[in-house]
């Protein structure tokens, strides 16, 4: 009983921890790719301004989105996630 309850705490911790780190890698590439199309791109108003920070906004979310993921990967390679969280949370990810 307190084996489970003890994965069912780690899961929660990982997710909370995991919700942290992805936004904060959201707001890193935002703010990384901002700089970059400021320095290559011309300042202009109207729709191309639009269109720009909705570009970046979406090149920020498909890179954290990848990067976590690679992330996950990588710790599920090294680390026996299963001994540790709750499976019926992630559904075969694990």
């Amino acid at each position: 009983m307190e084996e489970e309850v003890n994965r069912r705490l780690n899961t929660v911790l990982f997710l909370v921890g995991a919700t942290v780190l992805n936004i904060l890698l959201l707001f890193f590439y935002f703010l990384t790719f901002t700089g970059i199309a400021g320095i290559f791109l011309p300042n202009r108003t109207g729709f191309f301004a639009i269109a720009t920070w909705l570009g970046l906004f979406i090149a920020s979310l498909l890179a954290a989105w990848f990067t976590y993921r690679w992330a996950f990967h990588v710790l599920k390679e090294r680390i026996h996630l299963e001994k540790y969280f709750d499976s019926t949370v992630f559904r075969g990810r694990l």
